[in-house]
């Protein structure tokens, strides 16, 4: 064994994995045990906007068109960081599903029946496997490349909207897109 180059080699990447994964969850926990936290009336469109402007020449680069149909919706109670965090997620994952390009649709309304304020961002991109799809929230579950992804912005995205009494689900065709659905109570 003391010998052996590739058990060596083995080795030292799982030595470098599991530092990984202490300073990721290590980082994870700083920021949602974040004092201070201010929780406040969040307007979604608002930053929705913001944060497209901070991605548009991401998307450009890549040929993404971004369709907008914002209905006018009550403000959310919520932490503005956290849920910016939220947006920045879902859209850079929907960026990633498109390496040659696409559509993101950003839709939000407000549901009159349950008086929930619903979000759908849509992607047409490259979707997720049937088999994989109840996996998308786990911690360190990635279906992108090694190295590319930690496999916690999902899981983050879940947590921060559970805190904030929100739900969040996902559908996805694979080959045609994916679309995730969030509602919080207004």
């Amino acid at each position: 064994m003391e010998g052996d180059p590739q058990l060596s080699a083995d080795l030292e990447v799982i030595r470098g994995q599991a530092s990984r994964i202490a300073g990721i969850t290590k980082g994870l926990l700083a920021y949602t045990r974040k004092p201070g936290s201010v929780w406040q009336k969040v307007d979604l469109a608002k930053l929705l906007n913001e944060t497209l402007g901070w991605l548009d020449n991401q998307f450009k680069e890549k040929g993404i068109e971004i369709k907008l149909y914002f209905k006018k919706v009550p403000n959310v109670r919520g932490n503005i960081d956290q849920l910016h965090q939220v947006m920045l997620n879902l859209l850079n994952n929907a960026k990633d599903a498109m390496p040659e390009g696409g559509i993101i649709t950003i839709d939000l309304h407000k549901n009159t029946a349950t008086h929930q304020v619903v979000l759908e961002i849509a992607d047409t991109g490259c979707g997720i496997l049937d088999s994989e799809i109840d996996k998308v929230f786990e911690p360190f579950y990635t279906s992108k490349g090694l190295g590319v992804g930690t496999g916690l912005g999902l899981f983050v995205t879940y947590t921060i909207i559970e805190e904030h009494g929100g739900k969040i689900s996902v559908e996805s065709d694979h080959g045609r897109g994916t679309k995730f659905t969030l509602k919080f109570t207004g």
